[in-house]
Order: structure tokens, then sequence, then C-alpha cells
């Protein structure tokens, strides 16, 4: 996969769903012989595509996505975003980060603030998604309450200028 020259995946190789187009996706980690959390996982250069991760992840890299919808079970530890354009995110992690993001929308619950950088058009709103045993699934991730913080996004560029 070719990479930006300041791009934070540079050097990356991790299984998941890459270069597609128009495509539905999904993948059920709790039923892939994965341990709980199904290791990192990538989504990278995916337009006009549908997106399910069901069950547990230890982490979710997400590069140069172009109107998708992306539907997260919990994710251990970190989702990182990184060129996503006019999309839907449904993510439940313990922190999330997104760089580059236009006119996407992201429906969260997590551990700290999600931090945002060089975004414009974004938007926040709780968690929703549901599905067979994610109860079960968001508290093996200690993500079973609501933290409120999707409401308390931090915008690093806007925080380095004041």
């Amino acid at each position: 996969m070719a990479q930006n020259p300041g791009s934070l995946f540079q050097g990356l190789d991790l299984p998941g769903f890459q270069d597609r187009e128009n495509e539905v996706m999904s993948m059920d980690f709790s039923k892939a012989g994965q341990d709980k959390t199904g290791g990192e996982f990538m989504l990278s250069d995916l337009r006009g595509c549908e997106v399910r991760l069901l069950g547990g992840v230890r982490a979710l890299f997400v590069h140069k996505l172009k109107n998708c919808k992306v539907y997260v079970g919990p994710v251990t530890g970190s989702v990182l975003i990184e060129e996503a354009k006019g999309c839907v995110f449904l993510l439940a992690s313990h922190q999330i980060r997104i760089h580059h993001a236009t006119e996407c929308d992201f429906y969260l619950r997590v551990r700290s603030r999600p931090i945002i950088e060089d975004s414009t058009g974004v938007r926040f709103a709780p968690y929703r998604l549901g599905y067979a045993g994610i109860e079960r699934d968001l508290e093996r991730a200690n993500l079973c309450e609501e933290s409120g913080y999707w409401a308390n996004v931090d915008d690093f560029r806007w925080l380095r200028a004041v």
C-alpha cells in the first residue's frame, strides 16, 4: 500500500480489509478462533463500503476511507483514523485519535477524550451499536458504562494555536 510521507501508518502490515469499493465486509472476532480481543486490524483505501467488526479487537487502524459506514464492537486499546471523508463511524474504545477527517459522523463510547487534528465538519454523538452479545463484549473491554467523553473532543490543532 502506498503511504504518504507523513502518514502515521508508515510500514504497518496488519490483517484487515484493504483497497475495496462498494462492498459489505464483516468479521466476527468472537467466532474467528481469536483470543477475546482479536489482535490488531486495519481498514485502508475503502470507498463506498460498509464494514462490520463484531466481538473485540485490541487496536484498529483506519486509513483513507471515503463514503463508508463502519460499525465496530469494543476496541480494548486505541483507534487511529487518518484521512476519512463523508463517513459514519460507530466506535467503542479506550482512546480515539482522528486526523484529517472531513464531513464525518462519529458515534462514540470512549474512556478518554477523543482527539481530532486537521479535521472539519465532524460531528459526535453517543455510541448506539447493537448486536447479540455486545453487552458481554463491552464488559470484557471495560467499556460497559457510558462516560460522556464523546461530547468532550480535544482539537489538538486549536489547542496548539492557543
